[in-house]
């Protein structure tokens, strides 16, 4: 059976809608954003974006974890940093802010599947906030993008 070739993993805390807090964030939690930015903010991280500017504010901290470990290392970092935190992130909640753990994958398979432990899953699920999976597939994409030999 040939082996899945996930290029890339990840798992963040995501927190949207609370531009007041980042810096109480920062303090509160204990760890700096990994990426934040404000609602109007110029979006240049992204060229091709629908948008012009961001429509929403949004903080994140990624797990730093070495993207090609397995997501369940990611995930452990993930709980193991907020889990002492989860009455004040609700709280930030209460207060309107939207806040996901957020699970990204790139690879170059077609089919791409995540094993999840479900003892970790239930840790993850203890957050109280939903589990997010982004699944991108560049498969055959390397493929398109080469310059085809006129015949």
């Amino acid at each position: 059976m040939k082996k899945s070739t996930i290029e890339v993993v990840s798992a963040s805390l995501r927190v949207l809608g609370v531009s007041d807090h980042h810096a109480e964030l920062e303090r509160i939690l204990g760890v700096k954003a990994t990426a934040s930015h404000l609602k109007g903010e110029k979006i240049i991280d992204f060229p091709w974006s629908k948008h012009k500017k961001w429509p929403h504010d949004v903080w994140v901290v990624e797990a730093p974890v070495e993207p090609m470990r397995p997501l369940q290392e990611h995930l452990r970092w993930v709980v193991k940093k907020f889990a002492k935190h989860r009455a004040y992130l609700h709280s930030l909640a209460t207060k309107g802010a939207q806040i996901d753990v957020i699970c990204s994958c790139i690879s170059e398979e077609r089919s791409v599947s995540l094993v999840i432990d479900p003892g970790l899953l239930g840790a993850v699920s203890e957050l109280g906030f939903p589990l997010t999976v982004r699944v991108i597939s560049v498969a055959g994409l390397w493929e398109s993008t080469k310059p085809r030999r006129r015949t």
